[in-house]
C-alpha cells in the first residue's frame, strides 16, 4: 500500500466512530490511566472545616475559643462581612450573633474576652454603609441584640470608631442608607449608647468625637438641611421624613434630659414623692442648664444656648411646614384619619417644645425674642386644630400645645422678701399678676384656651376619658404653672384629687402637688406670687383635701412608704401645736384641721362593732415611718380633747404584734 493512501486511512479513522459487537464492551483508549485503587481507610486532609470542627469537640474546656457549628471563629466571620456576595454578608451577620453567644456558653460573658468588642465594633462599621437593604436590616437586629447584652461602659471606648462609620452613613449619597442609618442612631439612643457628646455645649465640628463630622450634623444632612437644593437629589416622602424627625427628636432629648433620666414621658412608678417636694417642677428644668449655670468660661455658657438656638433656627422651617401639610390629613373629620399624617404633627411639636422648654425655661439666654417669636409663630397654626381629642397622640399635641402656651406666658416676677404680713404679701402678689396680665398679650388667649382645656383634661365629664397615670403626672407641671397665673386651675386640681382613691398613682401625684402649694401659699418668705383669693372656690376644697388626709393614710397603708412619710410630715407641719396659721389668709383653717385628730386613731387602731379591736395600718409600716406617725400622733393628740386619739396610740403600741419599742417611745417624757 503506498504511503499516502495508508495516511490518508489513518486520518479517517480518528474520525470514524468503532463499531462494536455484540456482547463485547467499549475499547479503553490507548492513552487511558487506569484511576482505580484499593484502600482500608480515606483520608481527606484538606477539610480544613472537618478538622477544626474535630478539634473544637475534642477541647470543649472554657479557655477554648468561641466557633460556629460550621467551625467559624470571629476573626472568620468578620473576613465574610466584607465579602463581595450580599448573601453572603446577610449570613456572616447570622454567623456573628452565633460566634458570640458561643463564648457565652464557654463561660465568658458577653463583652468580657478580650478583643472581642473592639473587633465587632471594627467589623460592623461597613455595614453601617451597605448597598443591600436586607443586610442593613440584619445588622439593626444584630446591633440590638448585642448592645443589650453588654455591660453599660463596654462600648464606651469604641463609640468613636461607631459615630464616624455613622456620621458617613448619615452623609450617604443614596436616601435610603441615610434613613437607616437614621434608624440605627434611634436604636443606639433607645439602648443608652452615649453617641451624643458633648453637644451643645460644644458643636459638633468641635468635638473630639467624630472628628469633623458629628452625628447631629449628619442627622441634619439626612434631613435635607445644610446642602444645596440641586444636590439634595431627592424629596423625602412621608414616612422617611418621619423616621429622620424621630432621630433628631431622639438625639436632641437625650441631649438635654439629666443623665440618670433618659426618658421624656413621665413615670409614677419611679417617680416619687421627694422629687416633687424640689424646686424642679419648672417647665424649663433640664440638666445642661443647670450644669452650665455657672461655666467655666462665658464662651462655654453662651456657646451652648447659641448652638441650640441656632439649630432651632435651622430646623424652624421644616417642622412649620411639616405641621402644615400633615395637619389636614390628621385632623380630618372623617374617621379615615392618616397614621403617618399625625405622627409627623406628634413629631412636629414634641420638637418644638423641646427647644422652647431649654429657650424659654428659667435659664432663658436673655435676648429670647427670635426664639419666642419661632415658638409663637408654630403655636399659631397648632391653635386652629386645639384641642386634640382622641387616641394617645392627641393627648401628646393637646399637653404640647399647652406647655408652649405656658412657656410663652410672661414668668412670674419673683417675690421681695418683706416684712410685713400677709396684707404687705397680698398687694405685692397682686402687683405680680398685674405685671404678668400686662405683657406678651397676643399669646393671652392661647394660655387661656390650655387651662381650659387642662381644667377638662384633670376632671372629664366622660367616666371613660379618664387619664392614665403616666399621663396625669406629665400634666401636672402644666398645673403648677397655671396655678400661678389662674385662680380656678387650684380648685379643678382639688375636685380631681377629691374623687381618686387614695392608694391609686394619680392621688399620690395630686397630694404631692397640693402640700407644695399649701407650702408655698404658708411660706412667708415664698418668691412665687401664689395666693389663693379669700372669695376663690378653691378655700373650701383644700380645706376638704387636707381634712381627708387621714382617710388617705389609711388607704395607703403600707403600699407607698414615701408616700405614707410625706403625708405624715405634712400633718406634722400644719399642726396648730407646731404652727399658728392667720386667719383669713392662711389655707390652713381651723375648719380644716378640726376633724383630723378624730379620723386619725383608726389609723393606729380601731375597735370594730362586730370584728373587735382590729390593728390599724400603723403596725405594717417600716420602723421609720412607724416613728413618724408617733410624732404626729403626738403633736395632734393635743388638739383632741376626747381623748380617742391618745387611747388608739396606747392600744397600738400595746397591743400584739406591736414592735417592742413603740411604748418607750410613745410614753418617753420631755417631748
Amino acid at each position: 500500500m503506498p504511503k499516502a493512501t495508508k495516511r490518508k486511512k489513518e486520518k479517517e479513522a480518528d474520525f470514524k466512530k468503532a463499531k462494536l459487537k455484540l456482547g463485547k464492551g467499549k475499547k479503553a483508549a490507548s492513552n487511558a490511566t487506569d484511576t482505580s485503587f484499593k484502600a482500608r481507610s480515606i483520608a481527606l486532609p484538606s477539610q480544613k472545616s472537618l478538622q477544626r470542627a474535630l478539634a473544637q469537640q475534642a477541647d470543649a474546656s472554657p479557655s477554648s475559643t468561641p466557633a460556629t457549628a460550621a467551625g467559624l471563629g470571629l476573626d472568620d466571620v468578620l473576613v465574610r462581612t466584607r465579602h463581595p456576595n450580599s448573601h453572603v454578608r446577610n449570613e456572616a451577620i447570622g454567623q456573628l450573633r452565633e460566634v458570640l453567644a458561643a463564648g457565652v456558653s464557654l463561660g465568658v460573658p458577653m463583652g468580657e474576652r478580650h478583643g472581642e468588642v473592639a473587633k465587632v465594633v471594627s467589623g460592623i462599621g461597613s455595614l453601617i454603609s451597605d448597598d443591600e437593604q436586607s443586610v442593613r436590616r440584619a445588622l439593626h437586629d444584630f446591633v440590638g441584640w448585642y448592645i443589650s447584652r453588654l455591660p453599660p461602659l463596654a462600648l464606651s471606648a469604641y463609640l468613636p470608631t461607631l459615630t464616624l462609620q455613622i456620621s458617613s452613613g448619615l452623609s450617604h449619597i443614596f436616601p435610603a442608607i441615610r434613613l437607616d442609618t437614621c434608624r440605627l442612631v434611634l436604636l443606639l439612643l433607645e439602648s443608652g449608647a452615649d453617641i451624643v457628646g458633648p453637644w451643645p455645649a460644644k458643636p459638633p465640628s468641635t468635638s473630639s468625637l467624630v472628628g469633623s463630622a458629628g452625628v447631629f450634623d449628619g442627622l441634619r444632612l439626612a434631613a435635607g438641611l445644610g446642602e444645596e437644593k440641586a444636590s439634595a437629589g431627592y424629596r423625602l416622602d412621608g414616612k422617611g421624613k418621619l423616621v429622620i424627625l424621630r432621630t433628631i427628636r431622639g438625639f436632641i432629648q437625650r441631649a438635654l434630659e439629666p443623665s440618670e433620666e433618659k426618658s421624656e414621658d413621665a413615670n409614677l412608678g419611679t417617680w416619687s414623692l421627694a422629687d416633687l417636694e424640689a424646686d424642679d417642677w419648672s417647665l424649663g428644668h433640664y440638666s445642661w442648664a443647670l450644669e452650665w449655670k455657672e461655666p467655666a468660661s462665658a464662651e462655654e455658657g453662651d456657646g451652648a444656648a447659641a448652638e441650640l438656638e441656632s439649630t432651632y433656627a435651622a430646623l424652624h422651617s421644616l417642622l412649620l411646614n411639616t405641621f402644615m401639610e400633615s395637619a389636614p390629613a390628621a385632623f380630618a373629620t372623617s374617621s379615615s384619619s392618616d397614621d403617618t399624617a399625625l405622627a409627623l404633627c406628634t413629631e412636629s411639636a414634641g420638637l418644638v417644645r423641646l427647644f422652647a422648654s431649654a429657650l424659654l425655661g428659667d435659664y432663658a439666654p436673655s435676648d429670647a425674642a427670635p426664639t419666642r417669636g419661632r415658638v409663637s409663630e408654630f403655636l399659631k397654626r397648632m391653635a386652629a386644630y386645639f384641642p386634640f381629642s382622641g387616641s394617645e397622640a392627641h393627648f401628646a399635641l393637646s399637653l404640647d400645645y399647652a406647655r408652649l402656651a405656658t412657656l410663652l406666658a410672661p414668668p412670674a416676677p419673683p417675690l421681695a422678701q418683706k416684712r410685713g404680713g400677709w396684707r404687705a404679701r397680698v398687694r405685692a402678689v397682686e402687683a405680680a399678676w398685674t405685671a404678668m396680665k400686662g405683657t406678651h398679650k397676643a399669646n393671652a388667649a392661647a394660655l387661656a384656651a390650655a387651662a381650659e382645656w387642662a381644667a377638662d383634661a384633670l376632671a372629664p365629664a366622660d367616666a371613660l376619658t379618664t387619664l392614665q397615670p403616666q399621663a396625669y403626672a406629665a400634666l401636672l407641671p402644666v398645673v403648677w404653672t397655671l396655678i400661678q397665673r389662674e385662680g380656678d386651675m387650684l380648685a379643678a386640681l382639688c375636685s380631681a384629687a377629691l374623687k381618686q382613691p387614695g392608694a391609686g398613682a394619680k392621688r399620690r401625684a395630686s397630694d404631692a402637688l397640693l402640700m407644695r402649694v399649701v407650702r408655698v401659699h404658708e411660706d412667708a418668705f415664698a418668691r412665687e406670687p401664689l395666693f389663693v383669693p379669700l372669695a376663690s372656690p378653691a378655700r373650701a376644697l383644700v380645706a376638704q383635701w387636707i381634712g381627708a388626709a387621714p382617710r388617705t393614710l389609711w388607704e395607703l397603708g403600707a403600699r407607698d412608704a414615701s408616700a405614707t412619710r410625706a403625708l405624715l410630715q405634712f400633718l406634722l407641719e400644719i399642726s396648730p401645736a407646731r404652727r399658728a396659721f392667720e386667719a383669713p389668709y392662711s389655707l390652713v383653717g381651723a375648719d380644716a384641721v378640726a376633724g383630723i385628730p378624730g379620723r386619725l386613731g383608726p389609723f393606729f387602731h380601731l375597735q370594730h362593732a362586730t370584728r373587735g379591736a382590729v390593728a390599724g395600718p400603723w403596725t405594717a409600716l417600716p420602723t421609720p415611718e412607724q416613728r413618724l406617725a408617733l410624732d404626729a400622733a403626738r403633736v395632734w393628740a393635743q388638739e383632741d380633747s376626747s381623748g380617742r386619739l391618745a387611747g388608739a396610740v396606747v392600744r397600738a403600741v400595746t397591743g400584739p404584734g406591736a414592735p417592742a419599742w413603740a411604748r418607750a417611745y410613745w410614753e418617753r417624757e420631755g417631748v
